[in-house]
């Protein structure tokens, strides 16, 4: 975890700056909780305020899940660059690849846009969320290449619907 975390007025002021966003908490999919149990976070300040914050978790302990979150005052400010561009130099030295999900339903469109331009491509959509990948050498890229197949198995065959279909069938007969 990044150590601008260890102390406790950083983490009292991280739960202060998620309290205080509105719109922006839909696209961020994430908590505090997530955030302190995070393998990296930055932190970009305006006037000595929280405007952003960026890091990575594992979903699962197996892919490693970008999340990133602009107060919607400091959107169109530089901000998301910013923090993006120390998420991605930090993860192209630890990762091969990261992930990340948000919604293509317009609203999100400069995110959308923030994410191709750090070499994020959709591998998969379902009706407004989108999964995007990021890869940074030829492993990432072949996992990135994989993910679609992988994300199809495991909802195929999750053991919650397995447990719908057979209780689908009794219910049936």
């Amino acid at each position: 975890m990044n150590k601008i975390l260890l102390e406790q007025k950083n983490i009292e002021e991280l739960k202060d700056f998620f309290s205080s966003l509105n719109e922006e908490k839909k696209l961020a999919q994430f908590d505090i909780d997530l955030v302190l149990k995070s393998e990296f976070v930055a932190i970009e300040r305006v006037d000595n305020k929280i405007a952003g914050v960026v890091g990575l978790w594992r979903t699962s302990k197996l892919f490693p899940a970008l999340f990133l979150v602009v107060k919607e005052s400091y959107q169109g400010k530089d901000i998301g660059n910013k923090l993006m561009r120390r998420e991605m130099e930090y993860a192209s030295v630890h990762y091969n690849f990261i992930i990340l999900k948000t919604f293509d339903n317009g609203k999100y469109a400069a995110a959308i846009h923030l994410y191709k331009k750090y070499g994020f491509s959709v591998f998969l959509k379902k009706r407004t969320r989108i999964w995007m990948c990021a890869s940074f050498n030829i492993r990432g890229k072949l996992i990135c290449w994989f993910l679609p197949f992988i994300f199809y198995i495991k909802d195929s065959f999750s053991p919650k619907k397995i447990i719908r279909k057979i209780l689908g069938k009794k219910n049936n007969q």
